[in-house]
């Protein structure tokens, strides 16, 4: 065996690398497999099915969704093996949300109704079952929003919210409420839930991510005071995690584009293409290439309507 304590750091380690960077996904990858290839004794086997999933989470970051799967169902088996309800769950989890970013939403909808059937059942014998519901439920909501049924998606993230247990994993279903609450047209409802995220975020990175997304919004409405008062904020951050960086410049980029400045527009584009090059962000490469190509705008553009709430944002608004 590899010693308990010893083990259990490892594993903390490898929890450490699998935040925000990429770069740092690749060696998480590589510890969560050395655990995997020395786990002998029935104390390191008991860690097993969390390592599992944990490897199955960073290779689906990395892209590579094979291995993620195969990861999944060592997952599933070994807690089968040991009667590990909850880590199965979690499993279950990660393999439907690879289903689902292999585009078969039918499927991914299909496991993941009955997911969180098994998780609310367990939850209501067990009060840790609500982890594992919060996320089949957010998956679930991933699921409406790339099928475009958002007034679903919304009830879906509203109750992961109420059912997660880890603040950070909280703040991240409110930062998609966020998202589809401006999609949906409520934009004061959105932007509020950004301004709760931006000011007490339960990490730098959401804090960081919600501020990028009220330069969007502030850009769009042609609030340009406002614009300015976010963009400095991000400006005076020293170093910022490469995917926030690009989205950063990709957006302030657009937003200078807007208010008719030309020059500044393209600098911060050009940063936006140069970081998106180096870690191969390819969506943001896309879209910032076609910034600039975009003409600058001599006026504002017209405000965004705001929609009359339904009975699904009104349940939410609140959070």
């Amino acid at each position: 065996g590899l010693g308990d304590v010893y083990k259990r750091q490892v594993l903390a380690y490898a929890r450490l690398l699998d935040g925000d960077d990429q770069q740092l996904w690749k060696l998480a990858e590589d510890v969560y497999a050395t655990f995997l290839a020395h786990a002998r004794t029935t104390d390191e086997f008991e860690l097993v099915p969390s390592a599992c999933s944990r490897l199955g989470w960073v290779r689906r970051r990395l892209g590579r969704l094979a291995d993620a799967t195969a990861a999944y169902e060592l997952a599933i088996d070994a807690a089968a093996s040991i009667g590990d309800a909850y880590n199965a769950l979690v499993a279950r989890v990660g393999a439907a949300a690879v289903v689902r970013l292999r585009g078969d939403l039918p499927a991914a909808e299909a496991l993941l109704d009955v997911i969180i059937d098994d998780a609310r059942a367990m939850s209501n014998q067990h009060p840790s079952y609500f982890e594992p519901l919060a996320r089949g439920l957010h998956e679930r909501a991933y699921v409406a929003y790339e099928r475009e049924q958002f007034e679903c998606a919304l009830t879906h993230l509203h109750e992961a919210m109420r059912a997660y247990t880890d603040d950070r994993q909280r703040d991240n279903a409110l930062h998609d409420l966020a998202q589809v609450l401006v999609d949906l047209g409520h934009r004061d409802a959105g932007r509020d839930a950004l301004l709760v995220l931006r000011a007490a975020g339960s990490s730098p990175t959401q804090r960081w991510s919600a501020t990028v997304n009220l330069i969007e919004m502030a850009a769009t409405d042609g609030e340009e005071r406002l614009f300015e008062r976010f963009a400095r904020e991000m400006a005076a951050v020293k170093v910022l995690p490469p995917f926030i960086a690009a989205r950063y410049y990709l957006q302030v980029g657009d937003g200078y584009r807007r208010f008719g400045r030309g020059a500044e527009a393209r600098n911060a584009l050009a940063r936006a293409i140069h970081i998106a090059e180096q870690h191969r962000f390819n969506h943001i490469l896309i879209m910032a290439e076609q910034l600039s190509a975009a003409p600058v705008l001599p006026t504002r553009d017209a405000r965004h309507l705001t929609q009359p709430p339904t009975s699904a944002v009104a349940r939410v608004a609140n959070f």
